[in-house]
């Protein structure tokens, strides 16, 4: 892609490694630049449904993910060895098969929904010793996120339990 403005003219050539270079030009010399891309780890967009899987297989739906399953309060949870593929049905709560869909925060209607989801995920063999996000798309009526694509990394917001509560100055958390 090649942007100009005048003097100044903007090559992107590759990403590698999660690093953007860019060429920047001038009539009078020419600037390789290597941008580290800042992966912000945290909420994402309220607008865009994503899934997580957090650790230990907790499976987490922000609202807009949720309105795509019409607020279901209740799902399956479906797995496609063969694509790997998650699917998210929903269903009727009195389903022998069915998760429920509950808030985290009970007495609110913002924030994310979760799903017991430990012994699914354990069931079809996926590494949960990290929170991953991604964004779903919706196949005839169930949610799906596909595994052959890597999952954003996502960093908790809450201290661990070594944590004294004191950061240290200038580390990256403080």
């Amino acid at each position: 892609m090649n942007l100009s403005n005048g003097d100044l003219k903007l090559s992107i050539c590759t990403i590698k490694c999660r690093t953007l270079y860019i060429r920047w030009s001038t009539e009078r010399k020419e600037v390789d630049v290597a941008f580290k891309v800042f992966e912000k780890g945290s909420a994402p967009i309220q607008t865009v449904p994503s899934i997580t899987i957090q650790k230990r297989g907790l499976i987490s739906i922000n609202r807009a993910a949720h309105d795509l399953m019409n607020r279901t309060d209740a799902v399956e949870l479906l797995w496609d060895e063969e694509r790997n593929v998650i699917g998210l049905n929903p269903t009727d709560a009195q389903n022998v098969n069915a998760y429920p869909v509950r808030p985290q925060v009970v007495a609110s209607n913002k924030g994310p929904l979760l799903i017991a989801g430990s012994l699914f995920t354990k069931f079809i063999g996926l590494d949960t010793t990290e929170a991953r996000r991604w964004i779903p798309m919706l196949e005839d009526g169930v949610l799906c996120i596909d595994l052959n694509t890597p999952g954003g990394r996502v960093s908790s917001n809450r201290r661990s339990a070594n944590d004294s509560g004191g950061a240290n100055e200038g580390s990256p958390g403080a």
